[in-house]
């Protein structure tokens, strides 16, 4: 299995695989990048895998979506960020051009595809900063940390798809391959546990959460997770519509039947 080190996925999956929940199950876990995490699923390495949605589309055939742990958002998304009293003009930093950021981006600003380089997302800001890339296409944490390099939000994503298609945007997803399917719902059942485990004991969580978040601060963490992390991240699929519309897929072809 592979997770992102995102405060809202360690929220999800810290009962997990901190053994808090009964879970029948040994998980060999992989812990990096969303948009490594993106290429391991596209290469078929991981039986199950938080996936940009902007990736789906690729592994559709070799995988379906489980309806719990992913993050839908609501008028908040990605953010395009450069310096003060700076044109949009030169080299965007983007966090991987399989991103669901990227995707969003490529939506609603078409004519900057050729001027994107990709960057590891943590490394978007400092480079920004320091003028080596003209603006920058950030996420997770970075939407509260971005004035701290002095930078200025030109756009919210999330705010433009929602403008535009007043639904929730999808942001990530838990791929699961489908050759697994008799184990879909066993999966997101624990999955679910554990998401509940953490709503209930939050505190006791938390350590696993700040063992691995690039952000220490712990409000921080908090917000990112209050805005990630919400009802459907238990169950996608009151979304499903948007969803569909969003991949250009049918409905019947996206998730697992847990």
């Amino acid at each position: 299995m592979g997770i992102s080190s995102c405060p809202n996925d360690t929220f999800i999956f810290a009962a997990l695989l901190s053994g808090k929940t009964n879970a029948d199950i040994d998980f060999d876990l992989t812990m990096d990048d969303v948009e490594r995490l993106n290429g391991l699923a596209i290469g078929k390495k991981l039986d199950i895998v938080k996936i940009s949605y902007g990736v789906v589309n690729e592994i559709i055939d070799e995988y379906a979506l489980l309806p719990a742990g992913g993050a839908l958002g609501f008028g908040c998304g990605p953010l395009l960020v450069k310096k003060p009293d700076t044109p949009l003009k030169g080299k965007i930093a983007v966090p991987g051009l399989r991103t669901t950021a990227f995707k969003l981006f490529s939506m609603f600003y078409p004519e900057h595809i050729p001027d994107c380089t990709p960057v590891r997302f943590d490394r978007i800001m400092p480079e920004v900063k320091s003028g080596e890339y003209a603006a920058g296409l950030i996420i997770h944490e970075g939407r509260f940390t971005y004035q701290n390099y002095g930078l200025d939000k030109v756009a919210d994503m999330g705010e433009l798809w929602q403008e535009r298609f007043k639904t929730p945007l999808p942001l990530g997803a838990i791929a699961m391959k489908r050759s697994l399917a008799a184990y879909a719902h066993t999966m997101n059942t624990l999955i679910t546990a554990s998401l509940n485990y953490a709503y209930k004991d939050t505190q006791g969580i938390m350590p696993f959460v700040k063992k691995y978040s690039d952000e220490m601060d712990e409000d921080v963490m908090k917000s990112h997770i209050e805005l990630y992390v919400n009802r459907y991240s238990i169950d996608a699929r009151p979304a499903l519509k948007g969803i569909s519309e969003f991949l250009n897929l049918p409905e019947e072809r996206i998730f697992h039947k847990v």
